[in-house]
């Protein structure tokens, strides 16, 4: 069957729900399952957003879009994260993945995402942009217990439990020192108007998201974990200390720290460090397994690492839009980008 001529990109307000819901079960497990179908709208900005390719009076694939802006070079950009693209196996290389492509290409605004190695190579041969410059890094407080290590099977099991065990001495130092800068002020819920003052002063050189109170706004009043967040700001003579937007939250029974967003004065260094410092005290007092965060900035990267977070995974970004100038920019700009973009808040 071809779908490259004869299918259909709607969203999913026009399919069928049982129809729509069966072919999302074939694509993400229980818990994505769940979230799609309970906060999708939320998400995407509106279902609107999320589609599906129809050929022949069938769902061919679902993918799915989020609509915001970015600066870049000082300027705002309109700009979409695109994700979640899955078309079955049995219809893999009959021009799906081009249809999907060619749809994202005609909306306006800069496109992005985060996608996995294979993904990143299909978007290169299809002229995308991607860079390898963001990592992924772990502070791992509790090694023994961080839930990644409870989904490990096979061969592999053995030896990343043992490592982890080797690693508690050490984190237990870590620990240690981190409590003796006790625990933290912390403020709940984010205040949108005072968080977008604070973005406010991100140096214009950044490619970074527009961090304006309606961002704010929906990205964590609206949120379904909104009760889960919590705001953090270091200790600094400048009025726009440095702050961390803060995730909290139990997963294989295992209480973690995903830190969602970092903003203010990034080129105050010293109260950089004192964020990082304070995001592992807070962990501590909490009682986390692990501490995670998304960096791009070499300065973010340099503070957390000096502050033990040794765990670290290559990610990437991708970009396309029709404006050469612009392809060039994103590809050589500074990046600031973090867990509360896209949908990286989803990863497990």
């Amino acid at each position: 069957m071809s779908c490259t001529c004869s299918g259909d990109v709607l969203p999913v307000s026009e399919i069928e729900e049982d129809e729509l819901d069966a072919f999302i079960g074939r694509c993400f497990d229980r818990r994505k399952r769940e979230f799609l179908r309970q906060h999708g709208g939320w998400r995407h900005r509106g279902n609107q957003n999320r589609f599906a390719v129809v050929a022949n009076g069938r769902i061919v694939a679902y993918f799915a879009s989020i609509p915001t802006s970015v600066i870049v070079a000082g300027e705002v950009v309109r700009a979409r994260w695109w994700m979640d693209l899955f078309v079955p196996p049995e219809l893999r290389g009959l021009g799906i993945q081009r249809l999907t492509d060619d749809f994202a290409r005609s909306l306006p605004g800069l496109h992005l995402g985060f996608p996995n190695q294979v993904a990143a190579a299909i978007h290169r041969r299809h002229g995308w942009g991607v860079r390898e410059d963001l990592e992924v890094m772990m502070l791992p407080l509790r090694p023994r217990r961080i839930p990644a290590l409870a989904s490990v099977t096979g061969w592999a099991r053995a030896p990343l439990h043992l490592g982890a065990a080797m690693c508690e001495p050490v984190a237990f130092l870590a620990r240690t020192g981190l409590s003796l800068w006790g625990p933290p002020s912390v403020r709940t819920p984010v205040e949108p108007v005072d968080m977008a003052e604070r973005a406010a002063v991100l140096p214009k050189r950044l490619l970074t998201v527009h961090r304006s109170a309606a961002h704010f706004d929906w990205r964590y009043l609206q949120s379904p974990w909104r009760n889960e967040c919590a705001c953090i700001q270091a200790t600094s003579s400048r009025c726009q200390a440095p702050t961390a937007i803060l995730r909290v939250f139990s997963r294989a029974r295992t209480l973690v720290v995903r830190v969602l967003d970092i903003f203010g004065d990034l080129a105050d260094q010293q109260g950089v460090m004192r964020l990082a410092r304070a995001i592992g005290a807070y962990s501590v007092h909490v009682g986390a397994a692990c501490v995670t965060v998304l960096v791009a900035s070499p300065a973010l990267r340099a503070a957390f690492l000096r502050l033990g977070y040794i765990a670290r995974t290559s990610t990437r970004l991708r970009w396309w839009t029709n404006e050469p100038e612009l392809m060039k920019l994103v590809g050589n700009a500074e990046c600031h980008w973090s867990l509360a973009d896209s949908d990286n808040d989803t990863i497990e």
